[in-house]
């Protein structure tokens, strides 16, 4: 088996430019915040966890045919936020900017499509988000981190979304890897 995930992954120019952003808050004195390296960057749309060979080529077959139907799109990262709230974060994010919200189609049609064929139904609204850092503190100069974090400014440059990947997650001690296994490019109305 194999630890999978479904998930939007971006040009190498974008992740030094969004880690140029937020490496200035690593710097910060703030125990407890665990960042995203830079080479993990991705938005994810569906983990599934350790999935047998059947149920990976079930998904790729789905995903295959779900990105058949979409053309690549222009997005940029504009937004900051944390959830599942600021007085309480655990997570601190990048949100998207885009026409259209593509990114929600996608993951809603891939969802639904799935779930007909047996996999388990996401619990929470899905948020288009590029997780940053993940948080394990509940001490007061986090509220006023979280503040300062909340109140930058970000707007990257524009970029394409061009298909989605499925990754392989494989745990190590210095923490997660994740390995490209499939690309399935955005295509509708072009020739496969």
């Amino acid at each position: 088996m194999e630890r999978l995930f479904l998930a939007i992954d971006f040009p190498l120019d974008i992740k030094e430019e969004l880690y140029s952003f937020y490496r200035k808050y690593q710097g910060k004195d703030i125990k407890g915040i665990k960042w995203v390296k830079k080479q993990n960057l991705h938005i994810t749309l569906k983990f599934f966890g350790d999935t047998t060979e059947e149920n990976k080529a079930v998904l790729i077959k789905s995903a295959s045919e779900t990105c058949s139907n979409f053309l690549p799109f222009n997005v940029c990262f504009e937004k900051t936020g944390v959830f599942p709230e600021r007085q309480y974060p655990r997570v601190l994010w990048l949100g998207i900017s885009e026409k259209g919200d593509n990114i929600s189609k996608v993951q809603a049609i891939m969802e639904n499509n799935l779930f007909s064929l047996g996999f388990e139904k996401e619990k929470k609204k899905f948020t288009p988000h590029l997780t940053i850092a993940r948080i394990n503190n509940k001490d007061s100069n986090i509220i006023n981190f979280v503040r300062e974090f909340l109140s930058a400014r970000i707007k990257s440059s524009d970029f394409i979304f061009k298909g989605l990947v499925l990754f392989k997650s494989i745990l190590k001690k210095e923490g997660a890897v994740y390995e490209p296994v499939c690309f399935f490019p955005f295509y509708r109305g072009k020739d496969t």
